[in-house]
C-alpha cells in the first residue's frame, strides 16, 4: 500500500470529531507523500497540521520516526496509531488498534475506551 496523506486526514478527522481526542501529530521533517485530496505529491499538508493540537516534525527517516512517536507517547502516558511500532509490553497496552479501509475511505479504532490526547 502506498503512502496517502488522505488516509492521515482521515484518522485524524475520526479521532478528533468522533471519539474526541486531543491529537499530537509525529511525521517526519520534509516527508513527501502522495494527497488525493489535492491531486499532488506534497509534504505535510495545513490541514493535516492544524487539525492536531500540537505536531513534531523530528529530523528523522519515516521508517526511524516510529521511535519518536513512542518516546512521546511514553512520556506523556498517552495512547498512539503507528501500524509499524515494535513495541514492549508497557507500550503495547498504549497503542490504539484500528482498522483503515482505503478503498472505502473509513478509519475506525477496535477498541471503546475513550481518551483525552493521542
Amino acid at each position: 500500500a502506498m503512502f496517502d496523506w488522505e488516509g492521515v486526514r482521515t484518522c485524524l478527522q475520526y479521532l478528533r470529531y468522533e471519539r474526541g481526542f486531543r491529537l499530537v501529530g509525529v511525521a517526519p521533517l520534509g516527508f513527501k507523500g502522495a494527497d488525493t485530496w489535492s491531486g499532488s505529491d506534497c509534504t505535510l499538508p495545513e490541514d493535516v497540521r492544524t487539525i492536531c493540537d500540537s505536531m513534531e516534525e523530528p529530523s528523522c527517516k519515516a521508517a526511524q520516526c516510529s521511535s519518536h512517536t513512542l518516546a512521546l507517547a511514553k512520556s506523556n502516558t498517552c495512547r498512539f496509531v503507528d501500524s509499524k511500532a515494535k513495541t514492549g509490553r508497557t507500550l503495547e497496552a498504549l497503542r490504539l488498534p484500528y482498522v483503515f479501509d482505503a478503498a472505502a475511505g473509513t478509519f475506525t479504532t477496535l477498541d471503546t475506551s475513550s481518551g483525552d490526547q493521542l
